[in-house]
């Protein structure tokens, strides 16, 4: 099911591994002012929630339901929904939406008091009451596998209401994804040495002699030019290489055996940058930034957010051709996007 589309897919880019952080109150207040980035973090990811929800049409969740089952995955045992139910009541709740139905859903801040802890006593009266239940727990789950618990659950639910009412919102729609990028990105500064390692090295190198710097970030010098062609997405190309660390620790290597083959399109975003630049018979080294190079992977020598350093030597180019896209994949995957 896709309910969690703008900021799960920037948790899985990132890579980025959260600290706890509980809620001081067992009930939630509009008036809690937003006390740190893990707050205003936790704001935004409420608001990003409420619009994924508007784009399948869940605006009328009752959100003392939905924090019951949130809840309950701190004791699955009280759970009033069976964990295998969860799903097929989400996707039955969805499918009695009609796609077509624009009508806005006035969302207003609650009344009465909501309960930010377990409520095994809570009635589900109808397919609402159950469905909000479920995807609250099923947030509840995502959020675990994520390692997302240091969210503040009075600020989630405060960005949520934030989003449907912009007049008392504390961070505007405009700005809600660079606060949650801008928490993420904090926390894996602080948790990887080579991000801040990294951002140093280029920043010096970029003064260098011959180095040029692309506009997403790729430093290269040519050492040699090439008078052959220039290779395209997907073609083939027969290069040597040598791979280091800034530290010069050497991860991989071509020079003292084979000429390697490779397809544009399969490699690393800083060798599909570059190599286009290349023609047959140049040379180049280039400064991979770790965003166009292995991201949040740790490879052993290659840490996670490592930058890297390759001299290539551009032997061949193979033309190639775009693989042919299967429309029966297509359609799969647009009936995916429905959920």
């Amino acid at each position: 099911m896709k309910l969690l589309s703008h900021f799960t897919i920037l948790f899985v880019i990132t890579g980025i591994f959260a600290s706890c952080s509980s809620n001081s109150s067992s009930s939630y207040s509009s008036s809690k002012a937003l006390e740190d980035l893990s707050d205003s973090a936790s704001y935004a990811i409420g608001m990003a929630i409420a619009a994924d929800f508007s784009q399948v049409q869940i605006q009328d969740l009752n959100m003392t339901a939905f924090l019951a089952g949130y809840y309950s995955q701190d004791d699955p045992g009280s759970a009033r929904i069976p964990e295998s139910e969860i799903g097929s009541i989400i996707e039955k709740y969805i499918s009695q939406k009609d796609p077509m139905d624009q009508t806005e859903i006035k969302v207003s801040p609650p009344s009465g008091k909501l309960l930010l802890k377990n409520n095994p006593k809570i009635q589900l009266k109808n397919l609402l009451d159950s469905a909000s239940y479920a995807i609250g727990y099923y947030i509840a789950s995502d959020f675990a596998e994520g390692d997302l618990e240091f969210i503040n659950m009075n600020a989630f639910v405060d960005g949520y209401y934030g989003y449907h009412n912009t007049g008392i919102a504390k961070i505007s729609q405009d700005d809600m994804h660079m606060v949650i990028e801008t928490y993420f990105m904090q926390k894996a500064r602080d948790q990887f040495p080579a991000i801040i390692e990294g951002e140093e090295f280029l920043e010096a190198n970029a003064t260098e002699e011959g180095v040029i710097t692309s506009d997403s970030g790729l430093q290269y010098i040519v050492v040699k030019e090439g008078k052959g062609k220039s290779p395209q997405m997907f073609d083939t190309v027969v290069v040597h290489y040598h791979g280091t660390t800034i530290k010069n620790v050497v991860f991989d290597s071509s020079i003292d055996g084979d000429p390697v083959r490779l397809v544009l399109g399969n490699v690393i975003e800083g060798w599909n940058e570059a190599l286009p630049l290349m023609k047959e018979g140049g040379k180049m080294k280039i400064f991979v930034p770790a965003e166009l190079a292995y991201g949040p992977r740790n490879m052993g020598v290659i840490r996670s957010y490592e930058t890297l350093i390759f001299e290539i030597e551009l032997l061949e180019v193979i033309k190639g051709k775009a693989p042919e896209f299967d429309p029966a994949l297509l359609e799969m995957m647009m009936r995916q996007q429905q959920y």
